[in-house]
């Protein structure tokens, strides 16, 4: 019996698995460690897919949405509403980490942005910082964020 591997994927691979291209990306603007893409979708329908960089997802919308994430084996659903918006909710996903994302209720768009972190800036920023032996990035599903709250 054969594992299903997960397709591995870097940020300028996205738009290919997508319905839309990206509505604006930062993908030629020559930064080297960090980079950001827009999207608007009809509905999203993602394999388990693993990405050399860090993610940080930030929802956009105001209609609900109801999600299921798949990763690590592990299928949870999740459901955004208006007041997860205003919250300021994301998804942290680390670096190399297989998740597979799909929507389960019909709604007119699924808007979000995709911001790109590389490992070795996420660590580079925390040696500065703090301990970076003490610094682990987790996977996080709706967390409320309250700069993003500020800010929305």
């Amino acid at each position: 019996m054969s594992v299903k591997q997960p397709l591995v994927i870097d940020y300028v691979d996205w738009p290919k698995l997508l319905q839309n291209p990206p509505l604006l990306t930062s993908f030629q603007s020559g930064w080297s460690s960090i980079h950001l893409a827009h999207y608007r979708q009809p509905s999203i329908d993602l394999p388990e897919v693993s990405d050399p960089q860090h993610m940080v997802i930030i929802a956009l919308g105001h209609q609900a949405i109801e999600l299921e994430f798949v990763s690590e084996g592990r299928l949870q659903t999740i459901l955004y509403e208006e007041k997860d918006y205003a919250s300021g909710c994301i998804e942290v996903i680390p670096a190399d980490l297989p998740c597979g994302v799909r929507s389960i209720s019909p709604v007119q768009a699924i808007e979000w942005i995709h911001c790109y972190l590389e490992p070795t800036f996420v660590a580079q920023i925390a040696h500065e910082s703090v301990n970076p032996d003490r610094v682990e990035l987790l996977l996080k599903r709706k967390t409320a964020d309250l700069l993003m709250h500020r800010y929305s």
